[in-house]
């Protein structure tokens, strides 16, 4: 599914393009001639006379072991060519392709309640695992989803079909949140194994009931006997599954085909393995001497973000197919796949999904936790309707409404009314700036702009900078800043690490303030008429201005691209910025620049008792700062928090907790902002002609009113 196939069909499934083979001849599809409500997955059942068969084969083969009844023979060769080469069948009018994986778990997987139901997401996760399998630069999947969705036991399946074939001389582990969890999955895949048919199993030594391991060799053969053993492939295929203890470092050395790693999300840090650690441990089991030698199989529901939640979305962040280095691997060397609740709850005959009848259902079940912030949080982390929402945050420790939050990025995730796009000059540096949508790559989120020319870029020119060496440079001031105001978390070094799995982030805001001409009602509220179902709102004031309208969260390589990209902002809105300068870079560039009359001056609201000069340009993010800030950001998600328009600060409001305060870019930038919103706003002197207050002389001695 990785290379492309001649005369095959191109799709897109967890947003990767992959390919499926051509579709056979109509009468070469099962269930082709039966009514369309009857096609559907049927299971390949023994054929009636199978067993006697079958047992007639094994007598014989007593006196010749390589004797084969040609009727077993043909279904036994059936079955691989499925198992190898995948199937279709009809279903519900519809030619559908399953891989030879899913071929294998869907016919001779035998569950706890029986052989397994064909679902179409569960196609699409084996078509996503086939393409992992394939793609040279892909050394394994972590598949997130809700509960139920039967992730453990295809895990188990895909190894299973792994190790018991060819190549010879594979290794397979098994690895959880702890080494008692790796031996219930391994024994469930003991289980599986027991229940194969006799030809999809190969010679074995372990017995029914191994307790450590699964081992493909040949029991050994003493005495004259043995001299009487071929000793080739052909009879022993030499593969091994075993479980393994929880810790990073278990399997470092291993050169490995399959390693099932499950419920990483569940894994707890301090109490049991750092995930994220263990998968950077083991992509280099699957990947020796510059080969990929097999697959790593990470799923999980994620339960507590506190308890192994925060480690598995670092793999999850790490996984995206999309950001790759120069040598075309992601950071964790896999791939992501995400199964919403709304594709695994209700479900036809066909195994379609009725995303909106699902909908319904956890709606219901997420309103009656309303009031219960923690268990809200914990619901929806179990049902998942996006990727996102698997790793909500706990609710507990969280330092602003909870509810609030979580309610307001369900709203987003169902519509956020925001562009992507970038900020640019339109003829050179310090000319005029406009904004042009750039939805893959650009910098900047915007919620709303001015709609007109003359509403932007309202700066005005002040006197010339001369610099130490005579030169001189424009200057600008701020023409707008009773309308909107900034502020920055910047960075300086391009190596600052906030910790050993990311970096920091650049982040500010521009802050539309309160407009009584534009929300000409200050009581005007969200009813039951118009909050649009999300009763989290009524009664919240009903505003277009006192929001956010735009967000920049970015890493350029250089901080000079930032600071920048900081200047063509305000420059746009004629708005002043308030930086934090505990990092100066920005307001040296700024003042370098020409623009440090756009660097606001602390405001006075924010002084405090201490001796020294408090009245700076900037301020430095102190413990009493930091303190009025989350105080103003609280208020603010208080009673505005119903219309942040960004879905990356809200979650990062959800998720920020005070210990680790430098994982959190955004929030720390729109603290920032909101005490830029105190204070007076800077307003550039009026423009006076001198002919207003004294009379002006031509050359000729008239007034400049009469020459006119």
């Amino acid at each position: 599914m990785y290379y492309k196939i001649e005369g095959g069909t191109k799709i897109s499934v967890h947003e990767i393009e992959m390919y499926l083979p051509p579709k056979p001849p109509l009468h070469e599809i099962a269930g082709y001639d039966l009514p369309k409500k009857d096609q559907k997955w049927i299971r390949t059942d023994y054929p009636s006379w199978w067993d006697e068969a079958f047992e007639e084969e094994a007598e014989l083969r007593e006196v010749n072991e390589d004797y084969r009844d040609p009727r077993c023979e043909e279904f036994r060769a059936q079955e691989w060519h499925r198992r190898l080469n995948g199937y279709w069948f009809m279903n519900c009018g519809e030619p559908t392709y399953i891989t030879g994986a899913h071929y294998f778990f869907l016919n001779w997987i035998k569950l706890d309640v029986g052989y397994p139901k064909f679902f179409e997401f569960q196609k699409k996760n084996f078509y996503f695992t086939q393409y992992c399998i394939e793609d040279p630069f892909c050394l394994g999947y972590f598949k997130v989803g809700p509960r139920g969705f039967g992730k453990t036991m295809e895990e188990i399946c895909i190894q299973l079909e792994i190790m018991t074939r060819p190549p010879h001389r594979s290794k397979g582990a098994i690895q959880s949140k702890s080494g008692n969890d790796a031996y219930k999955v391994f024994r469930k895949e003991v289980e599986i194994f027991n229940e194969l048919p006799e030809f999809f199993k190969p010679e074995y030594s372990h017995g029914t009931n191994p307790e450590k391991k699964l081992s493909f060799f040949r029991d050994k053969t003493r005495g004259k006997k043995a001299k009487k053993v071929k000793q080739d492939d052909d009879k022993e295929l030499k593969n091994e599954i075993w479980w393994e203890v929880a810790k990073e470092t278990a399997l470092d050395g291993d050169t490995l085909s399959s390693v099932i790693q499950e419920e990483i999300g569940k894994s707890d840090p301090k109490e049991q393995v750092n995930v994220a650690k263990r998968v950077q441990v083991n992509r280099f089991c699957v990947y020796r001497n510059n080969i990929k030698r097999g697959i790593i199989q990470c799923t999980s529901t994620i339960e507590e973000m506190k308890e192994g939640g925060a480690e598995a979305y670092i793999v999850w962040k790490g996984s995206d197919f999309k950001v790759k280095s120069e040598n075309g691997f992601t950071t964790t060397g896999l791939y992501r796949a995400f199964t919403s609740a709304l594709d695994t709850t209700a479900i036809d005959e066909y195994g379609r999904s009725d995303r909106e009848k699902a909908r319904k259902i956890h709606e219901s079940e997420r309103k009656l936790r309303k009031d219960d912030p923690n268990e809200l949080a914990s619901y929806i982390r179990k049902n998942p309707f996006t990727a996102d929402e698997a790793f909500t945050a706990d609710a507990e420790g969280c330092e602003f409404n909870a509810y609030v939050l979580t309610k307001r990025i369900e709203e987003l995730r169902f519509k956020e009314n925001t562009v992507i796009g970038d900020f640019e000059w339109v003829n050179g540096r310090d000319s005029r700036v406009r904004f042009v949508p750039n939805p893959q790559k650009g910098r900047w989120k915007v919620a709303w702009l001015p709609t007109s020319e003359e509403e932007t870029n309202l700066v005005i020119e002040g006197p010339p900078k001369i610099n130490s060496d005579g030169t001189s440079i424009k200057t600008w001031k701020p023409g707008s800043d009773l309308k909107f105001r900034a502020g920055m978390d910047p960075t300086d070094l391009g190596l600052e690490v906030v910790d050993t799995q990311r970096v920091s982030d650049a982040a500010f805001y521009i802050h539309r303030m309160f407009d009584l001409s534009v929300d000409t009602d200050p009581n005007a509220v969200y009813t039951e008429e118009n909050c649009n179902g999300f009763d989290y709102k009524i009664g919240k004031p009903r505003l277009k201005t006192n929001i956010p309208i735009v967000q920049y969260i970015n890493r350029n390589d250089d901080p000079l691209d930032t600071f920048e990209d900081c200047i063509k902002t305000i420059r746009f809105f004629g708005c002043s910025v308030l930086p934090e300068i505990n990092k100066p870079g920005i307001r040296n560039h700024l003042i370098s620049r020409g623009y440090g009359a756009f660097i606001k001056y602390r405001p006075k609201e924010t002084f405090t008792n201490q001796t020294g000069n408090q009245h700076t340009q900037g301020i430095s993010s102190s413990e009493p700062i930091i303190q009025q800030y989350l105080m103003l950001v609280k208020t603010y998600v208080n009673n505005y928090g119903h219309l942040i328009p960004f879905i990356e600060l809200t979650q990062d409001l959800l998720n920020f907790r005070r210990k680790r305060i430098r994982e959190h870019d955004p929030t720390v930038a729109f603290g920032f902002t909101q005490i830029a919103l105190l204070g007076d706003p800077i307003t550039p002197p009026p423009t006076v002609e001198l002919h207003d207050i004294f009379n002006t002389y031509t050359i000729n001695g008239t007034t400049t009113e009469l020459a006119s």
